[in-house]
Parts: C-alpha cells; sequence; structure tokens
C-alpha cells in the first residue's frame, strides 16, 4: 500500500514554499535588505538558530519520505495504525532534521500523530541547500487528518523579519545576492481529536531541490 523511500547518501538540497524568483532579495523592503540578522521572538527565534546552521557537510538527523500509491488519501484512510508505523517515517518536533527523497518524487509523505495534552500551535519551517538552480523551486505543505481531511493553516504567512534574520549567499547572474534561507512557514492549530495527521509534500522541481530541510515547533509564533 505504501512505498517508502529507499535511503541513499545524503545531497544538499531542502524544501521551498514562498519566493519565486532568481533576485529573492528585492522582495525584502530596502531597510531589511541592507542589513540581516533582524531580531524575531517565539519559536521563529528558535527556527532562524536551527535552519541557520550550515548541514552541507554534515549528516543532521532525517527520516525517508514515503511514496503512496493513488488516490493516496484513500490508501490513509484505509491503513490501520500499526501498517502506518511501519510503513511512514514519523515528523520529529521540536528539532531540525531532513527529510530525504532519494527517489526525486515530485510528491512525498510523512506520518504526524496527534500530540496529547493542552492544544498548542505547530510550526513548520520549510528550507533547502539553495542554488542558483533552485531559487525559483517550490514546495507546497498541506495536512490531512485520519479521515482524510484537510487541515487548513492557521498561518502561512512570513514576516519581512523573519525572512531578513536567515539568510544565504548564492551567486545570481555572476553576483552574490543575499537570499532568505527559510522558505516557508505554515502554523497550524491541531486538534488531539482528528487523531493522525497525514504530512504531504509537493516539490515543483525534485532533483534541484533534493533533500527537504524542516524545522516542526510547538508554541507561539511571532504574532502571525
Amino acid at each position: 500500500m505504501f512505498r517508502r523511500s529507499q535511503r541513499i547518501p545524503l545531497a544538499s538540497g531542502i524544501l521551498a514554499c514562498l519566493l519565486l524568483t532568481a533576485a529573492c532579495e528585492k522582495m525584502l523592503p530596502t531597510e531589511l535588505r541592507e542589513k540581516t540578522g533582524y531580531a524575531v521572538s517565539g519559536v521563529d527565534a528558535t527556527a532562524v538558530g536551527l535552519m541557520a546552521a550550515d548541514t552541507t557537510g554534515t549528516a543532521p538527523d532525517g527520516m525517508d519520505a514515503a511514496v503512496l500509491p493513488r488516490p493516496a488519501l484513500d490508501s490513509w484512510i484505509a491503513a490501520d495504525d500499526a501498517f502506518i508505523l511501519a510503513n511512514l517515517d514519523t515528523v520529529e518536533t521540536d528539532k531540525a532534521f531532513l527529510i530525504r527523497n532519494p527517489q526525486l518524487e515530485d510528491t512525498v509523505f510523512a506520518f504526524m500523530p496527534a500530540r496529547s495534552g493542552p492544544s498548542a500551535e505547530t510550526v513548520f519551517y520549510l528550507s533547502w541547500e539553495l542554488s542558483p538552480a533552485n531559487l525559483d523551486a517550490t514546495v507546497d505543505l498541506a495536512v490531512f487528518d485520519a479521515a482524510g481531511g484537510a487541515v487548513l493553516p492557521s498561518s502561512s504567512a512570513m514576516s519581512p523579519e523573519l525572512m531578513a534574520a536567515c539568510t544565504r549567499k548564492v551567486e545570481t547572474g555572476g553576483l552574490p545576492a543575499a537570499v532568505p534561507k527559510i522558505r516557508g512557514r505554515y502554523a497550524y492549530a491541531f486538534n488531539p481529536a482528528q487523531g493522525r495527521f497525514l504530512i504531504r509534500f509537493v516539490l515543483s522541481k525534485p532533483q534541484a531541490i533534493g533533500p527537504l530541510q524542516v524545522a516542526v515547533l510547538h508554541g507561539n509564533g511571532s504574532g502571525l
């Protein structure tokens, strides 16, 4: 029913959801383009510290994306918990990690169990190892509950301060440019009654993006 991707050596790459031009820095206000390292608060500040780390030469914690037969939601709804745990890797929280995509599929999946206890905001931060070949790539994130219903984010916006607080230098057109490292931010108010969650990533350029760099944090963000 499910097919988990086989592991291969880590490659540079990761997730995209926000900026669609090579001159990404031009999307920032002038005052933010002139300076980096802007202050952010809450889980956004934690995410900046996690995502700013250089993972190119290291082997951070990671997991393998799963591939589901289509229609994927039918497979998800029909599967029992034991089978899901055996075939989908679990999204970890309160840390940064890689989601490897060795088969370079454009649609991959992961599993997240419902969190017990009081409800709290869960925020996904998405990125990849930036290069001129993938600055215009995108990754769409979607979440589905145990019954296959879409769980809508409470926010998918990113403040200019967050974009400017974590940047990478990438050469575009022969010139170095500072571009936002964090490419997407999705906040959810998950309800434990929704049961398990299926996380879907749709990649526009899987070969250029490579493994997804993800941080999933609990708590209040910076007011988005």
